[in-house]
């Protein structure tokens, strides 16, 4: 697949996904006037990476693929594929005039540095490497778009961690973990 277009990417966000604000189900995320601006900002930035006049600095060819991927997704051996992941990590900063700090190139490059250790995460257990490596390929070759928080759970204060159950895994299947 590759380098997804904008349209893409909002098609993307109709799988069916379940968003409360408010107490209140957002039925579709793509028309919930809040996140319109945020939405429209993403759509142009993934239709930035088939711009010629942006293309070599927003994308590279996949080595599993060819097809253009990210440049946030370069596993970087040389001094020259670091500058490219920087200019292109630049580059999409510039075109957001830096308002957008969670552009998915933040996490693109965690996902990306977590797979260059995969050795290290599969020393004592391969398969936590492997995993690692596979999520990286899934998220450069679809050119998901991911997110991350950093607000601790709302708990019950007066209890120590240990005696919370704020998240679990209720079962795991096929697709995924179920918490």
């Amino acid at each position: 697949m590759g380098a997804r277009k904008g349209q893409e990417y909002i098609e993307g966000l109709r799988d069916g996904r379940r968003i409360y604000v408010r107490g209140e189900l957002v039925r579709d995320v793509t028309s919930y006037p809040p996140f319109q601006g945020v939405i429209r900002t993403l759509a142009d930035w993934y239709d930035r990476q088939h711009d010629p006049a942006y293309q070599d600095l927003l994308t590279y060819p996949s080595p599993a693929s060819a097809a253009p991927v990210s440049t946030s997704f370069i596993l970087a051996r040389t001094w020259n594929e670091m500058q490219q992941r920087v200019r292109g990590e630049r580059t999409r900063c510039e075109l957001t005039w830096g308002l957008m700090g969670r552009l998915p190139d933040f996490m693109n490059g965690f996902v990306t540095d977590t797979a260059a250790i995969r050795q290290l995460l599969g020393r004592r257990e391969p398969r936590f490497g492997e995993n690692a490596w596979n999520y990286y390929e899934l998220c450069r070759e679809r050119d998901l778009c991911l997110t991350h928080t950093l607000v601790d759970p709302q708990i019950d204060r007066s209890k120590g961690p240990e005696a919370q159950e704020s998240i679990r895994i209720v079962r795991e299947t096929d697709a995924g973990l179920v918490v």
